[in-house]
């Protein structure tokens, strides 16, 4: 029976209705049974479906793909005249809210309305997603909400979707719609890269915004229980890297955005962290190849401030430690022993962008690595001159 009815909601939402009672009546019912229905509407759910018995991914994209299709192009001045509107609003940016099934509603809709033709109502619903369910809130709905076999999928077709909005927007509004402030290449990517580096400092800071249902009650190093989370950060990275968002000092677009331009500030702050450090170099290690790793490493080194060539004065010296510092917090120790990041630094090092003051910094960088406890001194020298032997070859 509950089934029938809900099937009866769904084909009557497809096919056009009558009056506005009636439409208010087919939207609040899958509402209120996920919790999500406000209470000025109530009233148009007094006949409730059975808890249940509405599934969020079974069920929602059928509705909100008839409301963007059909019942929006249709019922959208006569909604806005009535100022319910937020009805519809709820089956795409809920309003945020400590149910799970707000977050879930959100990750539905972006994968909705990217997977459906575009029309203005679509904008509109991407630029207030944007807004209200930033990558960070996502990353805390898809890792909080579902075990980490799941979670995973579902992270990556996230990733997908959040990292497609700004050209699919794009290239739908063209000259012919404005696009929305907050969907703009440049303000978007940088949000994503403000709200990534958030996440980081979270997980390294709290273990997570939430211990999870799906992680067991055993104490666990915090490396361990944020494993998953700190692989989809891996994930990431890697679509940033590949989106554009870690230009180097080669790139022919000097006004791009930069993760590093937004992030580096936040870094410097937090590099004495132990825990930030091990969270940063475990995301690196996750990286899917050296290719990936090196965009990183490139965009990081050509971000850090300047150094002096032959300046041999205290402030240039201090410089050169503290840059070399930096470097040391995000990329780990510089050893031959870590031969995938020895062998990028040293391409990075030979390249035409690459100087003596680029040198100073690797090399400081190499001194102040981990050393050998039985002679440090000794250690240090070695990796130094090792570097700099190869870097003058």
């Amino acid at each position: 029976m509950a089934q029938d009815d809900l099937k009866q909601i769904l084909d009557a939402l497809q096919s056009p209705i009558s009056d506005l009672e009636t439409l208010l009546t087919l939207l609040a019912r899958p509402l209120e049974s996920i919790g999500l229905l406000q209470k000025r509407y109530q009233k148009y759910a007094s006949e409730k479906l059975p808890r249940g018995s509405f599934s969020i991914p079974k069920h929602l994209p059928a509705i909100q793909r008839a409301l963007l299709q059909n019942i929006l192009p249709s019922w959208d001045s006569v909604l806005h005249e009535e100022n319910a509107l937020e009805i519809s609003d709820q089956f795409f940016c809920p309003t945020p809210s400590v149910s799970q099934n707000a977050g879930r509603t959100a990750l539905e809709a972006y994968t909705t309305i990217l997977s459906s033709p575009f029309n203005t109502f679509s904008v509109q619903y991407l630029s207030q997603l944007a807004g209200s369910y930033p990558i960070q809130t996502l990353f805390d709905c898809v890792f909080d909400s579902n075990p980490p076999n799941i979670a995973a999928i579902r992270w990556e077709d996230c990733i997908r979707a959040v990292i497609s909005v700004p050209v699919k927007v794009a290239n739908f509004c063209g000259h012919k719609y404005p696009v929305p402030d907050n969907l703009q290449y440049d303000t978007y990517t940088t949000g994503l890269s403000s709200h990534t580096g958030d996440i980081i400092w979270r997980l390294a800071s709290s273990g997570s915004s939430s211990q999870g249902t799906f992680l067991g009650s055993q104490p666990r190093p915090l490396l361990d229980l944020i494993a998953e989370r700190i692989q989809a950060l891996s994930y990431l990275l890697t679509k940033l890297v590949n989106v554009g968002v870690f230009p180097s000092a080669a790139s022919p677009n000097t006004s791009q955005p930069s993760f590093f331009a937004v992030c580096l500030p936040g870094i410097r702050e937090r590099a004495d962290s132990p825990s930030y450090r091990a969270v940063w170099r475990k995301i690196l290690d996750g990286l899917p190849t050296s290719a990936i790793l090196q965009s990183i490493f490139n965009s990081l080194f050509f971000s850090v401030r300047s150094v002096p060539p032959l300046d041999s004065s205290l402030p240039a010296r201090g410089l050169v430690k503290s840059e070399a510092a930096l470097l040391r917090a995000v990329l780990g120790d510089l050893s031959p022993d870590n031969r995938e990041l020895w062998d990028v630094v040293l391409a990075v090092s030979q390249t035409k962008d690459s100087g003596e003051g680029t040198a100073r910094v690797l090399a400081c960088w190499a001194a102040i690595s981990t050393r050998d406890d039985t002679n440090p001194s000794r250690t240090s020298r070695q990796r130094v001159c090792r570097f700099n032997d190869t870097h003058n070859a």
